[in-house]
């Protein structure tokens, strides 16, 4: 293997919050003030909140208190914590979050060995363009729940001590922003997360807020609902996981026939090889689909599996999770699948800072 590979390491952290979400916020501030993604944001133009379709301010805080309850304190304590006006934490927030390349799918416990709801999910990027950061939360009056963090507060993933798992993906990429009020994907992940019981309570969640991304959702829950939500500006497409369509499958495209037309024409050939992987794989291993089996299809090389080493090319597997919404945890890798050990997080542990080493495999070409 090491002769295939030219092999870098970077640093994850493994950040455990609790208390009021003031302090929460405070103390996310205090541990990524020096990021100098944050000092660039900070020193760049105001914040204007009608470019996302609010006139004021003050109408897009009551905005996200509507959906995201507490996530205003948050971002207090975030910008007291770094001598920045809210206006400034806002602007960094609602500008900076990136999205990358993902393949990720739930699992119907029918065609589980141990009839347990199953969620694989690789996420690919360029390592310098990610926050690194696992976070397990344990904010008052909200759902503890352990994911990765996009801009700090935001979620890429997670699961909550009710078993709710949401992950997301790319849609496209937007040829000119829509002038749509809204809110990008990070906050409606985050907000599942915090407040979630069920998918159904998600769904009408999502019906609830406000968003102008272009994004797909996957959720599940331990009760074996699952879903796909496929969102491109305004239009909006939602499939429900059944006995006869027992796995939902997402990458970075449109896979639904009514969201065809938002894939604007591009060559789909480098993400329709995995998600056909995906599908070979699920054919031949169900109705004995265990969380290693999973493993193997997340840790098998592209155009074969998900996993994709090509951090030199600027873009790479981050981490990538097996999620076991029935026993309420996650099995995950910081770096690479193939060169990193599998560890197993919850919700406890104490409060602070934890650091990882994680391995980014290069494929040598």
């Amino acid at each position: 293997m090491a002769t295939e590979f030219t092999c870098e390491e970077k640093t994850y952290l493994h950040i455990t919050l609790e208390g009021s979400a003031y302090a929460a916020g405070r103390m996310q501030g205090e541990i990524h003030q020096k990021d100098p993604r944050f000092a660039f944001f900070c020193s760049a133009v105001d914040f204007d909140p009608t470019h996302y379709g609010y006139h004021s301010l003050g109408a897009m805080q009551a905005a996200i208190e509507r959906a995201c309850p507490g996530m205003n304190e948050e971002i207090q304590g975030f910008g007291d914590a770094c001598g920045v006006s809210p206006e400034k934490a806002f602007h960094y927030m609602a500008s900076s979050a990136a999205v990358g390349g993902c393949s990720h799918m739930v699992i119907h416990p029918s065609i589980s060995e141990n009839r347990h709801v199953y969620v694989g999910r690789n996420y690919e990027l360029n390592p310098n363009d990610e926050d690194l950061c696992l976070y397990t939360t344990r904010i008052q009056g909200k759902a503890r729940h352990v994911g990765f963090s996009t801009i700090f507060m935001g979620r890429l993933d997670g699961i909550n001590e009710h078993g709710v798992v949401i992950t997301m993906s790319a849609g496209t990429t937007p040829p000119q922003r829509e002038k749509l009020q809204g809110f990008d994907f990070w906050i409606f992940v985050r907000t599942v997360l915090d407040r979630c019981h069920s998918v159904r309570e998600a769904v009408d969640l999502f019906h609830e807020t406000p968003l102008s991304c272009y994004t797909n959702f996957l959720i599940a829950d331990s009760t074996g609902e699952g879903v796909l939500i496929e969102t491109a500006g305004s239009h909006k497409v939602i499939r429900w996981m059944s006995r006869d369509e027992p796995i939902l499958i997402s990458n970075n495209f449109y896979c639904l026939p009514e969201m065809q037309p938002d894939n604007l024409g591009r060559n789909l050939s480098n993400f329709t090889c995995i998600r056909e992987a995906i599908q070979k794989w699920a054919a031949a291993n169900q109705p004995y689909i265990t969380s290693d089996v999973i493993k193997h299809i997340l840790m098998k090389e592209y155009p074969d599996g998900c996993f994709c080493p090509f951090y030199n090319q600027g873009i790479g597997t981050l981490w990538s999770m097996v999620f076991d919404a029935t026993d309420k945890n996650v099995q995950l890798t910081f770096g690479g699948p193939t060169h990193n050990p599998w560890l197993t997080f919850g919700y406890e542990g104490e409060a602070g800072i934890r650091t990882y080493t994680g391995v980014l495999p290069s494929k040598k070409t």
